[in-house]
């Protein structure tokens, strides 16, 4: 069972010029999933307020099972893997609706960080924020 899953359409735009999805376009699927998990434990991404978290990734692993087709309805099921103090590790699935196995698989560590001084520093994960990845 996913801990957040999040529906999109696969795009004619995103696909290469063999009609398949591009590679680098199922790392934007991923990011749109992590955002909508985000907005819904509360941590939108506002990136016009400086206070705000800000959630750099610093790895991104994909292994492909099936090429994605545009106008594919497509599922993304994140699982927090390893929740460190200030990262999370998410494993990720793409699905297609009857289909038995996931197009893609992968995983996309990320990092709270805040902006301070003009910059971008690591800082802890909120504890309410932890304690939900946690429970997963």
């Amino acid at each position: 069972m996913a801990f957040h899953s999040y529906n999109r359409v696969a795009h004619f735009s995103d696909s290469d010029a063999a009609g398949i999805i591009h590679f680098s376009r199922i790392a934007c699927y991923v990011e749109e999933a992590e955002h909508s998990f985000l907005e819904r434990a509360g941590y939108p991404i506002q990136l016009q307020n400086p206070e705000a978290y800000r959630w750099p990734r610093i790895q991104f692993q994909a292994t492909f099972n099936r090429p994605i087709l545009p106008f594919e309805s497509l599922r993304v099921d994140l699982n927090p893997g390893l929740v460190g103090n200030s990262s999370i590790l998410w494993k990720w699935s793409i699905w297609k609706q009857n289909i038995s196995d996931p197009l893609v698989v992968g995983e996309m560590k990320t990092v709270c960080c805040r902006q301070r001084g003009g910059q971008i520093k690591k800082t802890r994960l909120p504890d309410d924020l932890r304690a939900l990845l946690l429970s997963a």
